[in-house]
């Protein structure tokens, strides 16, 4: 296996008239070179979510469960799968990510995504508290 590497996001994202959350990350991995990457991801039901990510080889599926979510996708690497868990302070998310390779696993990413800034958003139409 090979050694662990650092790795840096930083992201934003908006939410456009539809509900579907634009998220555009760029990430800087030690050893190569920093590339942009784009998610769109909307709802589909009351707990599943579907989209793209320019990562990915075929279709985003995501399901929420209290204060966790399951991300899962297709990319070059093997198949993806991804668990944030929302901490309590509803800012900070653990992401535990794991992509196999015919049922092996080939890398793994451990990270903690913080939420920076506080400008006030208004909710999409039909989404009022």
């Amino acid at each position: 296996m090979n050694q662990p590497r650092s790795l840096t996001v930083e992201g934003t994202g908006r939410l456009r008239r539809d509900g579907t959350l634009v998220l555009r990350q760029r990430v800087e991995e030690e050893g190569r070179r920093p590339r942009t990457r784009r998610w769109e991801i909307r709802r589909t039901g009351p707990t599943t979510y579907a989209g793209t990510l320019t990562d990915a080889t075929g279709p985003v599926r995501a399901e929420a469960s209290g204060n966790r979510l399951r991300i899962r996708y297709p990319s070059g690497a093997g198949q993806v799968e991804q668990w944030l868990t929302l901490s309590p302070d509803g800012r900070t998310a653990q992401n535990r990510l794991t992509v196999k390779r015919f049922g092996v696993v080939v890398a793994r990413v451990d990270e903690t995504i913080r939420k920076y800034g506080s400008r006030p958003s208004a909710a999409p139409a039909g989404n009022t508290p």
